[in-house]
């Protein structure tokens, strides 16, 4: 018999090792009999600015019980350099697939995201499963991240100058805050004359206050304005127009309230700016109130492990129907370049489950912004704070956060120089914000 093969043996053969290389692929691509592909896909990568350590440490749980979501990774960037670093990266097609996306930055990267439609994602789930500060996020044309947490203003204050001056709680009214709270914990000295000692609270300057802006930010909301929103053509600012009705222009309003604190002729004076920034005041023990961010507590305590202090909502005006507070909203949000859509909205959408927002949300000393993790509360006196305040915390269309910053310190050194009235500075920022619309 002769040893070579026959042609339909070498076509046989051939076959067969069709089917096998075949075999190998389908197991490669699926696990087992029965089994499906992996569902995030072969990679999907997420950029911030937040600390990685409650990212990975998350991913990595959820990875120790589901194998597929080891492909799954968060790469943390300098926020300095965030936005230029992204945009270069998605131009040389080496962009991640999703990043964390602040509230502050919706308009600036706005164009590189894929919005999540109504029709998979729909408004009334939205509504019933978030708080209503995520509604930022909801755009005319789809939700712009799936939103996992929320960074409210609190209202800080020293339990010990508080009791030495006679005051059992913090004030949780702005008029119980001018006509006692501030009086009572003010200290100032006789020479050289306008000297500040002891201050109740940072208000009426830009320069030493740290969140001067979003101070502003949160008191013209609470004044009636929402500040900038979308319509149906682009963007429209109401900086300086009330949504309800009120007896003044809400940012007037708002500078001539914040301002009043830095002025010798003012009864409430109690700040000025040659004082030191109110962030290290506070924790020197010479500042009563400070307004800061849920997130600035780690700080806080480490910077004097000796402070005597807690943390409290943020006062509201003692006629107000509806309170209202200031906070920055974070999203998991999809970027357009990604080749990996659909993976990647299974993988944060995964990443952004209850208790998943919870360990994410305690990690960085934010609020979950579920309703439903919210409401099981937390036994951190601090954290339960902030849940409270994410209830009530709003954002806005921030059209560019550098830009509105220094519209804002424009606006109180106006009024604090004698440039300009209240008035007049309050007009003149609501006009420059239109301004900035139009950039």
């Amino acid at each position: 018999m002769s040893s070579s093969l026959r042609p339909f043996q070498i076509i046989l053969i051939g076959i067969f090792l069709a089917l096998a290389v075949g075999g190998v692929i389908l197991f490669m691509m699926y696990r087992g009999f029965g089994g499906t592909a992996n569902p995030y896909g072969n990679s999907v990568e997420i950029w911030g600015t937040l600390d990685d350590r409650a990212f990975s440490e998350v991913i990595r749980a959820i990875g120790d019980t589901e194998n597929d979501y080891k492909v799954v990774s968060y790469i943390q960037k300098d926020p300095r350099t965030f936005h230029a670093a992204l945009a270069d990266a998605i131009a040389e097609g080496r962009g991640p697939d999703a990043i964390v996306l602040s509230s502050d930055f919706l308009i600036t990267e706005r164009a590189k995201i894929y919005p999540i439609s109504y029709k998979t994602l729909p408004l009334r789930d939205i509504k019933d499963a978030y708080v209503d500060g995520v509604e930022i996020f909801a755009l005319k044309d789809g939700l712009y991240g799936l939103p996992f947490a929320v960074d409210p203003l609190l209202m800080y204050w020293n339990r010990s100058l508080f009791a030495s001056a006679g005051l059992a709680a913090p004030p949780s009214t702005w008029e119980s805050l001018v006509a006692q709270a501030v009086p009572a914990l003010v200290r100032v000295k006789q020479s050289p004359i306008f000297a500040v000692d002891k201050a109740a609270l940072a208000f009426g300057e830009y320069a030493n206050v740290q969140n001067a802006s979003e101070i502003m930010y949160m008191l013209i909301l609470q004044a009636g304005s929402n500040l900038i929103t979308e319509n149906a053509i682009g963007y429209e600012a109401n900086v300086n127009r009330s949504v309800g009705q009120t007896t003044r222009p809400p940012a007037q309003a708002a500078l001539d309230f914040y301002t009043q604190f830095a002025n010798p002729a003012r009864p409430v004076y109690t700040w000025n700016r040659s004082l030191t920034g109110d962030r290290n005041a506070f924790l020197a023990g010479d500042l009563a109130m400070y307004f800061g961010f849920g997130s600035e507590f780690p700080g806080l305590r480490a910077g004097n492990a000796n402070l005597d202090f807690d943390a409290a909502p943020i006062p509201q005006g003692a006629d107000g129907v509806l309170k209202r507070g200031y906070g920055t909203f974070y999203a998991l949000a999809l970027l357009k370049s990604s080749d990996n859509l659909a993976g990647t909205y299974a993988a944060i959408s995964r990443l952004n489950g209850v208790e998943e927002q919870k360990m994410i949300s305690e990690e960085l000393a934010l609020a979950p912004v579920s309703r439903q993790a919210l409401a099981g509360g937390n036994a951190n006196p601090y954290l339960q704070t902030a849940y409270t305040l994410a209830l009530i915390a709003r954002g806005f269309l921030n059209p560019e956060p550098s830009a509105s910053e220094d519209i804002i310190k424009t606006m109180i050194e106006d009024v604090t120089s004698g440039r300009m009235s209240a008035s007049e500075s309050a007009q003149d920022a609501a006009d420059r914000f239109n301004l900035l619309l139009l950039r």
